[in-house]
């Protein structure tokens, strides 16, 4: 579980990265449209946070919001995101489960960040809603294509966990995001400094595969800021 502090810190960070996304996105929608946004999540208390900003700002529709394992395993980040979702009133936001482990295939999660649930221990304190999706069990990666084939050029897509989930749908759909407006994702580093390991970045060293899939064959703009 990662120190008190630590966690304030990662919080903190985060509440400033996704204030910053919502100001770009108001910005490619300056029009006065609200704007479309998929969430890509392995939620614990940071991303939550997220959640929490994205499914509150009057400016964004939220579409949906994928699942990946990166802080915690699957289930956990699953059940977290509806944790989230009932607190705030918005389980009428459909919830999809996506990668339980990299493109490699390894998993080897040790359950160090933010508790054994990846939500400080605090997970009996907060009931899971109802998820509004019609099959929440559908593939993350095939809900990334129909939502992002219905959404044409109005559609921004945020990843805060690994990228496993983009990169198998680019991987099927290699044209995919040609009509993406914009993909912000919280990874990579600079001047080799990283925070799992020296000169590397959590997200990124989780699905490296994955990062290089995404980097190479996205077709829209792309925004990456070390989570650190």
């Amino acid at each position: 579980m990662a120190p008190k502090g630590a966690t304030a810190a990662c919080c903190l960070f985060f509440a400033c990265f996704f204030s910053d996304v919502l100001s770009a996105v108001r910005a490619d929608g300056a029009n006065g449209k609200r704007q479309n946004l998929l969430l890509d999540v392995d939620t614990g208390v940071d991303d939550a946070m997220a959640i929490t900003l994205a499914a509150s700002s009057p400016n964004v529709c939220v579409l949906a919001i994928t699942v990946v394992a990166g802080n915690t395993n699957l289930s956990n980040a699953y059940n977290n995101t509806l944790r989230v979702l009932q607190a705030i009133n918005r389980t009428d936001i459909p919830v999809y489960k996506g990668a339980d482990r990299p493109i490699d295939g390894r998993w080897d999660y040790e359950e160090i960040y933010f508790g054994p649930d990846n939500f400080g221990n605090a997970s009996s304190l907060y009931p899971m809603g109802n998820n509004s999706a019609p099959d929440p069990n559908t593939y993350g990666y095939l809900k990334m294509i129909e939502v992002i084939k219905n959404s044409s050029n109005d559609l921004t897509l945020v990843l805060l966990g690994p990228l496993t989930n983009l990169a198998i749908a680019l991987l099927v759909e290699p044209n995919l995001t040609e009509n993406v407006t914009a993909i912000y994702i919280l990874g990579g580093n600079i001047y080799g400094r990283g925070n799992i390991l020296p000169g590397s970045e959590f997200n990124f060293l989780t699905d490296p595969e994955a990062a290089l899939v995404v980097l190479q064959r996205a077709l829209c703009p792309v925004y990456s800021r070390p989570d650190f």
